[in-house]
């Protein structure tokens, strides 16, 4: 991930990801990751607490 203040966009960063072609169609619109399509990344923990639950990563 890296950041660039002067940039239009200010935060970038590379994913890569291992899928089994026979069970995962990245043309498929509807699946979490497909070509072209725009993500959310976060950075935290995994909330298994029973407090916060609005928050699923801290």
């Amino acid at each position: 991930m890296s950041k660039d203040g002067s940039s239009a966009v200010r935060v970038t960063c590379s994913l890569t990801c291992n899928v089994s072609y026979g069970d995962y169609n990245v043309e498929d619109m509807e699946s979490d990751f497909s070509i072209n399509k725009k993500i959310f990344l976060e950075i935290g923990v995994k909330n298994d607490s029973d407090e916060y639950l609005e928050y699923p990563i801290l």
